[in-house]
């Protein structure tokens, strides 16, 4: 039996923060608009339970695109629509 698992943390050497879950948890995930330092955009992982994780940060859009696709080709998973989370993009081809 194969348990699969994440854990997501952040700090600069150690983690200082945490969160684990279920992959069977995650709904997909969202490419959004960011005031964060150095992007514009940013990836987040929406689960079941929780806020969302924020994964992955780029300065355009076709970056944060490609790496959104990445990743839900690699969890299994899709790349919701920001408008409507329970849309997903139509956001296919290559990664």
């Amino acid at each position: 039996m194969t348990r699969k698992h994440y854990t997501c943390w952040w700090g600069p050497f150690v983690p200082v923060q945490w969160v684990r879950g279920h992959l069977g948890d995650v709904v997909g995930l969202e490419i959004v608009g960011s005031r964060w330092p150095g992007a514009s955009y940013v990836v987040r992982l929406h689960r079941r339970t929780g806020v969302p994780i924020r994964v992955d940060a780029h300065k355009t859009a076709d970056d944060a695109q490609r790496a959104a696709r990445w990743l839900a080709h690699t969890l299994e998973t899709q790349v919701l629509n920001p408008q409507d989370p329970r849309a997903t993009l139509n956001i296919g081809g290559r990664f």
